[in-house]
C-alpha cells in the first residue's frame, strides 16, 4: 500500500541504524533518516562540543575538519587588543600556553648619558623639534647662573651656540622653539634690571637678542613664560611685581615689544602664571590671589582680556599650574590639588571647565606637573612625587588616565619634571628633570 514502510509497518527504513547510512565514520558525519528517501549526511562539528577536546577555549583554538579529527592551537591572546595588557606603544604582551599572558611597561630608557648637563641646572625647560630632536634649556648655576641651551644630535648632547650665552645670571628659563624650529628663550634678567630677556639662535651666527634686551622699563617679572602664534609671533607673558604682581602680557612687534591688552590685566596678584597660544589667541592661567587663590584663566583674541569660564574656580592652593591648547583650540589646564592629597587634576574648556578623567588621578604629594599634547591631540602629564620623588608620565587614554611604561622611572630623585612629544611620533615621549642621582645634573629619558 502506498506510503506504508516495505516491512507492512507506518515507518520507513532507518538507513542510520545501518553503517551509519553510508555517510562516513560515524565519528565525522553525523546521518539523519529521511522517511521515504535517502538519508541526510553532515560533517560533524567537533568544534561545537567542549572545544573539540582542544582544552579550555579561553586558551586554545579549534577548528573543524571534513571527515577528520579537529586542529587545535594554542591561541594568540596578544593578537587581540594587546592581550588585554593595555595600549602596545608603552606595553608589552607576551603569549604564554595554556596560560593568561604575561604583560609588561615598556622600560624608560635614558637619551644620551643620564646626568649630561654641566654644574648644577635651574628652571628645566624642554621642547622638541619637528625632526624629533629634543632640546632642553637651564640656567647653570655653575657658570654664574647663566642660561645655556643643549640638544641631542642623535649620539650624544651638544651645546647650541656658547654655553653661558646670557649677559648675566637668568631666572624662570623657557625655552620654547617657534613654528620653524628656531630656538627661543625667554628670562629674567638679573643684569638688566631683573627685566625679561628674550633670545634666539640663528646658525651659524649664534645667539642673539630679540627687540630689547631688559623690557619692559619699570617692570619686576615673576613666572616668566613664552609660546609663539600660528605666524611665528613671540609672545612672553609674566606676573610684574612693579605692578601688583599682576598679569601682563606682550608680544615682538616690528622693532620692540609691545603689551598685548591692558597691562595688569588680572583682578588681583597672580602666582604659577603659564601661558599657551592657539593661533593668535592668548591664552594665560594663574593662581588668582583675589579670587581665593584658585585658578583663573583668561584670554585675548586681539580685542583685549577676559575670563574664561568663571574667575577663581577649582580648591584653594592649586600649584604646579600648566596650560596646553590642543589643536583645534581647547584649552587645558593642569595642577596639583592641594586639596586633595596633592594630586594632579587636569580640566578642560568647552562651554565649562570639565574634568578629563577622574580627579586627582595620580600618585599623591606631587611636586610639580607638565602638560602637553600628541599630535592626535591626546593629552600626557609628566610629574615627580614625594615617594621617593620619582619621575612618572601618564596620558588619557580610552577615558582614563594610564602610565605610560613603567611608573616612578626615574633610578633615583627628580625635580622640574618636564614632558615634550616628538610631534611626528606620537610614540615617542621625552620626560626630562633634575636628577638627583647624577650630581642634580639633568637627565632626559623616553619610551618607545
Amino acid at each position: 500500500m502506498a506510503g506504508m514502510g516495505g516491512e507492512g509497518g507506518t515507518g520507513g527504513i532507518d538507513e542510520c541504524a545501518t553503517d551509519n547510512g553510508g555517510c562516513g565514520d560515524a565519528t565525522f558525519y553525523a546521518c539523519e533518516n529521511n522517511d521515504g528517501a535517502p538519508p541526510t549526511c553532515a560533517d560533524i562539528d567537533e568544534c561545537a562540543t567542549n572545544n573539540g577536546e582542544c582544552g579550555d577555549a579561553t586558551f586554545y583554538t579549534c577548528e573543524n575538519n571534513d571527515g577528520a579529527p579537529p586542529t587545535c592551537a594554542d591561541l594568540d591572546e596578544c593578537a587581540t587588543d594587546n592581550g588585554g595588557c593595555g595600549n602596545a606603544l608603552y606595553n608589552s604582551c607576551a603569549n604564554n600556553v595554556a596560560a593568561p599572558p604575561t604583560c609588561s611597561s615598556l622600560p624608560w630608557s635614558p637619551v644620551g648619558d643620564v646626568g649630561f648637563t654641566s654644574g648644577n641646572p635651574l628652571d628645566t625647560s624642554m621642547d622638541v623639534a619637528s625632526d624629533g630632536t629634543p632640546y632642553v634649556g637651564y640656567a647653570n648655576n655653575a657658570d654664574g647662573q647663566r642660561a645655556a641651551v643643549m640638544r641631542f644630535n642623535g649620539a650624544a648632547w651638544e651645546y647650541v651656540g656658547t654655553p653661558g650665552f646670557s649677559a648675566g645670571s637668568a631666572g624662570d628659563l623657557k625655552i620654547v622653539l617657534s613654528p620653524t624650529d628656531v630656538p627661543y628663550v625667554a628670562y629674567v634678567d638679573f643684569v638688566n634690571g631683573q627685566r625679561v630677556t628674550v633670545q634666539r639662535y640663528i646658525d651659524p651666527t649664534g645667539w642673539e637678542v630679540v627687540g630689547t634686551a631688559g623690557f619692559p622699563a619699570g617692570a619686576f617679572p615673576l613666572d616668566v613664560a613664552l609660546d609663539f602664534a600660528s605666524d611665528g609671533t613671540p609672545y612672553v607673558g609674566f606676573a610684574d611685581n612693579g605692578n601688583g604682581q599682576k598679569m601682563r602680557v606682550m608680544r615682538m612687534g616690528v622693532t620692540a615689544w609691545e603689551d598685548f591688552g591692558a597691562v595688569g590685566f588680572s583682578p588681583g596678584a597672580a602666582g604659577d602664571a603659564v601661558l599657551a597660544m592657539a593661533g593668535s589667541v592668548a591664552y594665560v592661567a594663574f593662581k588668582d590671589f583675589a579670587n581665593g587663590q584658585r585658578i583663573t584663566v583668561m584670554s585675548n583674541s586681539g580685542s583685549g582680556w577676559s575670563a574664561v569660564g568663571p574667575v577663581g574656580f577649582g580648591s584653594n592652593g592649586a600649584y604646579g599650574l600648566k596650560i596646553a591648547v590642543n589643536s583645534v583650540g581647547t584649552p587645558y589646564i593642569s595642577f596639583v590639588d592641594n586639596g586633595d592629597s596633592q594630586k594632579i587634576s587636569v580640566m578642560s574648556y568647552s562651554g565649562s571647565w570639565n574634568l578629563v578623567g577622574l580627579a586627582s588621578f595620580s600618585y599623591p604629594f606631587c611636586l610639580d606637573s607638565s602638560l602637553a599634547f600628541d599630535s592626535a591631540d591626546t593629552p600626557y602629564v609628566a610629574y615627580s612625587d614625594n615617594a621617593g620623588q620619582k619621575a612618572s608620565a601618564m596620558w588619557f587614554v580610552n577615558g582614563a588616565w594610564e602610565f605610560l611604561g613603567t611608573s616612578r622611572f626615574s633610578s633615583s630623585s627628580a625635580s622640574e619634571t618636564v614632558i615634550a612629544l616628538d610631534p611626528d611620533s606620537p610614540a615617542t615621549p621625552f620626560v626630562g628633570y633634575i636628577d638627583f642621582g647624577a650630581g642634580q645634573r639633568i637627565t632626559v629619558q623616553s619610551i618607545k
